[in-house]
């Protein structure tokens, strides 16, 4: 299309699948079609919203869309069924980004593969492989490069696994009947540096290893949903994250685009479940995965010396607090539809988040879910109803509460 704009009539609608791809850029190949036909609505699909090093795609000065205008959450989609849920292990063997610099964001490929490819992690890794993957058929490992690559699939020949070797520089037909046999079952893992990751779709993949580091979270989102197609048979698929990413960037459903790829965000709030080794979100009290229970986060008690903790609000960690009694009210504010005020009494603190029953769109859809995982019967459609309907929603016993800016936000809940 692009090098044949004048010989296209104008369009009315441009829909542009794996959005994340177009770069903010006017003056690439995107940006000038999009201002050949300027007339045109354009829309965008993608699993995950955001660049690299420019965050989401409908924030800021030169954003590439207005808004979103459909939300599908991933916990929805594998509670419907539509897609697999994913288990993250923990993993013995850690791999080391110290050091390693960073080009545009992101982990400079070269620096990367000469701190990971070296025995020292890849035999290890390799063990957990087999040990982890015993019962899983269908294994898809991501590496730092063609070199880790390579090495990585020797090493699984070595141990009686049917293993190839996918990269950029694999001839195109070759590529092809390697995945040809994958899907097929005759090959049980592929290797592969910077492919099989967007758009790459074999729904019996029931394994993924992540050798490979990035600060993308984009990236990140991507690799994670390869294993999330549903298949006859398959129950859930395994995420062995030896490259610190589930840390790194947390659950996928949890991400925060909203900070450019590729910043200092420090460790996303996980924990690592003790019976079966499932990585998670923070906030959860039972295991999602076995549902054992985690230990109940302490009341701390006063000091007596000065605290070294927390002068700033970025420095603040989320902290849970005993809910009292739960109020609801209607709020109002010009120009906007009403939305429904719940307010949570913690001892002499108040903390209130909105939920907005009369709103379209985005914000319409997020009330019904917060509607669904917080009361009991259908969602009302408006504030009136829902205030009549208060009695149905449950009270936490706590609530975690994490600071945005100036302002507490309830982030977590506990209902035992």
């Amino acid at each position: 299309v692009y090098a044949n704009l004048d010989s296209f009539p104008e369009f009315d609608l441009i829909m542009v699948d794996e959005a994340h791809l177009i770069p903010r850029d006017s003056t690439t190949m995107y940006g000038k079609t999009f201002k050949h036909f300027d007339k045109a609505k354009v829309i965008g699909l993608t699993a995950t919203p955001y660049r690299l090093g420019s965050g989401l795609l409908y924030e800021g000065d030169d954003a590439l869309f207005g808004g979103v205008c459909c939300d599908v959450p991933v916990t929805r989609m594998i509670k419907e069924g539509w897609l697999s849920p994913v288990v993250p292990k923990s993993t013995d063997t850690e791999i080391d980004v110290t050091g390693v610099k960073k080009r545009g964001g992101e982990f400079i490929e070269s620096d990367l593969q000469n701190g990971v490819n070296i025995d020292s992690v890849n035999m290890p890794a390799v063990r957990e492989m087999l040990v982890q993957g015993a019962t899983r058929k269908s294994w898809l490992i991501f590496c730092s490069g063609v070199k880790h690559a390579q090495e990585i699939k020797r090493l699984l020949n070595a141990a009686g696994v049917t293993a190839e070797c996918t990269t950029g520089e694999t001839p195109q037909d070759l590529l092809d009947e390697y995945i040809k046999d994958f899907k097929a079952g005759n090959i049980r893992a592929l290797t592969n540096a910077n492919i099989l990751t967007t758009g790459f779709d074999h729904p019996e993949l029931d394994m993924m290893v992540m050798l490979r580091p990035t600060a993308s979270t984009s990236l990140y989102v991507q690799m994670v949903g390869r294993g999330m197609r549903i298949a006859e048979g398959k129950k859930d698929c395994l995420l062995l994250d030896f490259a610190g990413n589930t840390v790194r960037h947390g659950p996928i459903d949890m991400v925060n685009p909203r900070v450019k790829d590729g910043d200092k965000i420090g460790v996303a709030p996980t924990r690592t479940c003790e019976s079966c080794g499932a990585i998670q979100h923070a906030a959860r009290t039972t295991c999602e995965f076995c549902g054992a229970e985690f230990p109940r986060p302490e009341t701390p008690e006063l000091e007596d010396t000065a605290s070294t903790s927390a002068v700033i609000s970025s420095q603040l960690k989320p902290v849970w607090r005993d809910v009292s009694e739960i109020l609801f009210s209607r709020h109002q504010k010009a120009g906007k539809p009403d939305s429904l005020k719940v307010t949570y009494r913690c001892g002499f603190n108040y903390v209130s988040e909105w939920v907005c029953i009369e709103h379209d769109g985005y914000a319409r859809t997020k009330a019904e879910e917060w509607w669904e995982d917080h009361a009991i019967g259908p969602v009302p459609s408006s504030v009136g109803e829902a205030l009549n309907q208060s009695a149905n929603i449950l009270k936490p016993k706590m609530i975690q509460i994490t600071m945005e800016g100036r302002y507490e936000k309830v982030s977590g809940y506990d209902y035992e």
